[in-house]
């Protein structure tokens, strides 16, 4: 009966260690992630940065998700375009729907390009064309193109003598299909503001007058919507024509981060899953001595 007895404590320690395993995994390698970037409260009680960060393990871990195309687009860097042409010179699709999640649009407003000429699907080899021409480049050099294909040619270093035919960009609310400018031109064509200390307020109050064009004075009202949704303080996204933000003090960290903390709350987790092991082990040999030999 003993032997019988030791079996199922056994069995049962041996479940209880494997079910906190997959508890364990579960939670940090899938729900959290997965609740932080489904969450619409999550973004709003940390910052826009942390859940971009989230948003770029979750697709190295998981795989990329329709929507993703939008935070990509709007976030990524030249990296992000690799990755994603790196799909295409394997021979997957980009330009689908559905699990693929138009990762040529993405690709779009991180390259301020089109080589599809609206074109919304099977864009691959105008991609992959593309690519070949313009891989070595920066994304710079991208946007600075991708703008200039619109009437605009921005300076290198930056100009103020840009701001006026950019917000005109911004203010073209046409829909005719010759004059019309393409939703990612005209994001980085904000971008491009935002990130040379462009400040619309100012603008407006020094330089708009009645005889400023309607397109210019519609391209301020145009920027501070946009600058609504990506603001500069949220340090993403941003094109490389400043100094990057200083990265945070980590004394300026809550004490939850100190080493003694976290020595001590990863200590919770293992010290009582190795006395499991050890208490099984125990069991183990206490049963091997005291049963009767056969």
């Amino acid at each position: 009966m003993k032997g019988a007895e030791r079996m199922i404590q056994r069995t049962v320690g041996v479940l209880l260690i494997c079910l906190s395993l997959t508890v364990i995994a579960v939670w940090f390698l899938w729900l959290v992630p997965f609740i932080r970037t489904s969450d619409p409260l999550w973004e709003a009680r940390f910052t826009r940065k942390a859940y971009w960060d989230e948003i770029q393990k979750h697709i190295h871990r998981y795989g990329w998700t329709h929507d993703d195309f939008e935070t990509v687009g709007h976030y990524g860097d030249k990296n992000w375009a690799v990755w994603i042409m790196d799909k295409a010179e394997a021979g997957q699709a980009i330009a689908e729907c559905g699990r693929i999640g138009h990762k040529d649009a993405a690709l779009k407003l991180i390259t301020c390009s089109d080589p599809a000429r609206g074109t919304n699907w099977n864009t691959e080899a105008q991609w992959l064309s593309w690519w070949s021409t313009n891989q070595a480049r920066s994304q710079l050099e991208w946007v600075q193109d991708g703008l200039r294909a619109y009437g605009v040619s921005v300076h290198l270093p930056p100009n103020e003598a840009d701001w006026e035919p950019l917000l005109a960009l911004l203010g073209n609310k046409s829909t005719n299909a010759v004059e019309r400018i393409p939703k990612f031109v005209k994001y980085n064509a904000f971008r491009w503001l935002r990130d040379t200390g462009f400040d619309a307020i100012s603008f407006a109050m020094s330089n708009v007058t009645a005889q400023t064009p309607s397109l210019v004075r519609d391209g301020v009202i145009e920027y501070g919507k946009l600058e609504n949704r990506f603001p500069k303080e949220d340090k993403i996204g941003r094109l490389e024509l400043a100094s990057p933000p200083p990265e945070l003090d980590a004394s300026c960290q809550p004490a939850f981060y100190r080493p003694g903390i976290q020595i001590g709350g990863y200590a919770l987790m293992a010290v009582p899953f190795l006395a499991g092991i050890f208490v099984l082990f125990w069991s183990y040999r206490a049963g091997s001595r005291t049963d009767p030999p056969k």
